[in-house]
């Protein structure tokens, strides 16, 4: 039992000392520039990873050419289309392309 309460005590402890660091914490972000570095830090990490995620998320994007920063920043280089490679992958689409013909609907054929 007497263990049971020092364990209770020391855990009371704890949590008084984690709930009197959170509020230096709390205080020391809200008050003066220490408050403008972390917001300015946030919103630089957030349009970072905005901004990656806009580059890379498309399954295949076209770069001007192999130096510019949208083909640096790409993850997947396999499916950069380079404009070389543009008038090749039209070609290739054009003669693939399978023209299907539109089938009458039912009504159509009642009449």
């Amino acid at each position: 039992m007497q263990a049971w309460v020092e364990a209770a005590k020391k855990r009371s402890l704890l949590m008084n000392k984690f709930k009197s660091d959170l509020f230096w914490i709390g205080n020391w972000i809200s008050t003066g520039h220490k408050a403008i570095i972390i917001y300015l830090l946030g919103i630089g990490i957030y349009t970072t990873l905005g901004f990656l995620w806009g580059i890379n998320a498309p399954t295949s994007i076209a770069c001007s050419k192999i130096q510019s920063a949208c083909y640096f920043w790409r993850w997947d280089k396999t499916r950069v289309v380079l404009p070389e490679q543009a008038k090749q992958l039209i070609e290739e689409y054009e003669k693939n392309k399978v023209k299907t013909k539109i089938k009458p609907s039912r009504r159509l054929k009642r009449k």
